[in-house]
């Protein structure tokens, strides 16, 4: 479980789904949102036509309640009318007939001007008889509604439009002032508005269903509608009734009883009459069901792609991936008896076989060569190992004599303690590989061991070895028999003033061990021809003991490493082992 959370982090399969989303995200994203983008731009075009279309009659309504309004101004000024209003005792009966047969023809002229007016009224209240003339019926008596309408005569305050008994009037007008209660003028002119026409004219915005106009104002409670439903009209009434002092136009969301409404409306430049159309918003944007179903589609869609890309990409190639790679563990861990299988014809199915071939190879070079070199590298450590040991140890005992026989005791002791600190090592047998540290350790016990021995004519310099390379893991041996090779053959000639030098360089990836000594050295072929078979074939040449740490020097730590021999700055031979740091493997704790 934990190998898969790794390759889920590292791997290609998280690598290749994430630059998959990263591609197809975007794309996905900018569909959607070209699609909300063009279902925003549709419903503000539709919004934008209905508010046009009311904007537009309204405007239309005003311009001919101005038309209307002049031709009711202009009324004030008939002769016909004065006569019948201010001097009514100079005309004859002769006379009076005349005026108002003409007075009515113009009345008649002004109501048939307009599909608007039902009626164009003149009331003479301040005549003796108090008669009426109208354009439908000619002259009659002032009735009590008629009374009660010159009560509901507005004052001066008010412009344009009037209302009395949910009917609607263009403002009266009168040629005199008047006071409240006081009626000074000599006669009233009224234009009655035919709200059958005007409801008419207002089911043009009934293109939808269950939707409607409405004509209203809601400061007299004037309220005109083409569709009978309480609900809307008190909801409306509420809303426009807020709006009216804010704004002249506009259009807004209103929730009734659950159902949402586009409402749009127009207010009047003249006065608080407002034109309003409400349109349930499922029917207004049916048309856009069609982009929002291919919105979802589109969604469903580029997620199923995802699904499926994933799926392809972890069966295809995540799994094959990851058992190639579980193979590859085992082969390190060991087990060189796995063997993968694959079953469909591409790629991974060469690199199954492939990997099959080389398990089996990779175990028979073990079988037969691996094995069979470290066996032979390991006899030939104990052979040089039965060859150095015997006559080290007489030289050590001749030492040894010769420090009792000068009854020096102290150095002695630790003399002694080293000798079998040295033979301990030699002995162990329990493993072909140890520390850094124990090996440059046992070296320098030899070490100090031989320059007790030649201390007349030599001396030692052995450098500390750096901190942080004690537990690497290498090859038992490889630093003593260079020591020893300095003691016996390059200072073999030297009488005196002879040097041995140990010292570590870190360099990179490599750790270089240098020993190095001032004896007479070697001439410049013998030189080369050492080099030559230090660096050649162990199988085809004598092994001898520089040869052999070369050969376990690279076995352990890979071709750039091994042992190299060059002329030292004092004279004498210079031998160097590198160990390349990127192959070496610490100690487990």
């Amino acid at each position: 479980m934990r190998m898969l959370l790794t390759l889920w982090k590292r791997g290609i399969f998280r690598r290749l789904l994430s630059t998959f989303l990263v591609v197809l995200l975007p794309i996905c994203l900018l569909g959607i949102n070209f699609i909300n983008l063009g279902m925003r731009a549709v419903k503000k075009e539709i919004s934008n036509s209905i508010q046009s279309q009311i904007d537009f009659y309204f405007e239309n309504f005003e311009k001919e309640m101005d038309r209307i309004r002049l031709l009711q101004s202009d009324l004030i000024n008939d002769v016909n009318l004065n006569k019948m209003a201010n001097l009514p005792e100079t005309m004859n009966l002769y006379d009076k007939a005349s005026a108002i047969l003409s007075l009515q023809q113009r009345l008649l002229a002004i109501k048939n001007s307009s599909a608007y007016i039902k009626d164009v009224i003149v009331l003479l209240p301040a005549s003796d008889d108090e008669n009426k003339i109208t354009a439908s019926y000619g002259l009659s008596k002032i009735t009590s509604n008629d009374k009660e309408l010159l009560d509901h005569i507005p004052d001066k305050s008010h412009n344009y439009f009037s209302f009395w008994e949910n009917r609607l009037f263009l403002s009266f007008l009168s040629p005199l002032e008047y006071s409240n209660n006081t009626h000074s003028s000599s006669f009233i002119i009224a234009v009655e508005l035919n709200e059958k026409e005007i409801r008419t004219a207002l089911n043009q915005f009934n293109n939808y269903k269950d939707s409607g106009a409405v004509l209203m104002n809601p400061d007299h409670h004037y309220f005109l509608t083409t569709d009978d439903n309480p609900m809307v009209e008190i909801s409306l009434k509420k809303y426009l009734g807020e709006r009216k002092e804010e704004e002249k136009a506009g259009h807004a969301l209103l929730k009734i009883k659950g159902t949402a409404y586009q409402v749009f409306y127009a207010g009047s430049t003249h006065s608080s009459l407002v034109l309003a159309t409400y349109i349930p918003e499922k029917f207004i944007f049916e048309p856009l069901k069609g982009y929002s179903n291919w919105l979802w589609v589109f969604t469903a869609i580029s997620l199923v792609i995802i699904l499926l890309f994933s799926y392809s990409t972890y069966k295809y190639i995540h799994k094959p991936m990851l058992k190639l790679v579980s193979s590859f563990k085992k082969v390190e861990n060991g087990d060189l008896n796995v063997r993968i299988e694959h079953h469909h014809e591409d790629e991974f199915r060469y690199l199954f076989k492939r990997f099959n071939v080389m398990v089996e190879n990779t175990k028979a070079l073990i079988d037969q060569v691996y094995k069979q070199k470290i066996l032979a590298q390991r006899a030939e450590l104990k052979q040089l190992q039965s060859q150095i040991n015997p006559h080290f140890l007489y030289n050590s005992y001749f030492t040894l004599y010769s420090m009792l026989e000068d009854e020096d005791y102290d150095n002695s002791k630790r003399f002694v303690k080293q000798i079998g600190g040295y033979f301990q090592y030699m002995t162990r047998n329990a493993s072909d590989e140890v520390s850094l540290a124990a090996e440059v350790a046992h070296a320098r016990i030899y070490a100090e061991i031989q320059a007790r021995r030649f201390r007349n004519r030599m001396r030692l310099e052995f450098e500390e070895l750096p901190p942080g390379y004690e537990n690497i893991i290498v090859p038992r041996l490889i630093i003593q028999p260079l020591i020893e090779n300095a003691f016996e053959h390059g200072l073999e000639n030297k009488s005196a003033d002879g040097i041995v030098k140990v010292r570590f360089i870190a360099m990179n990836r490599f750790l270089v061990i240098v020993v190095e000594d001032n004896g007479c050295g070697m001439s410049e072929s013998d030189l080369n021809l050492l080099a030559g078979k230090i660096s050649g074939d162990a199988d085809m040449i004598e092994i001898t003991g520089m040869m052999n740490i070369h050969q376990r020097v690279r076995m352990k730590f890979g071709p750039l490493s091994g042992v190299g021999v060059d002329r030292g700055i004092d004279g004498g031979l210079t031998v160097k082992i590198h160990i390349d740091m990127e192959r070496e493997k610490p100690i487990d704790a």
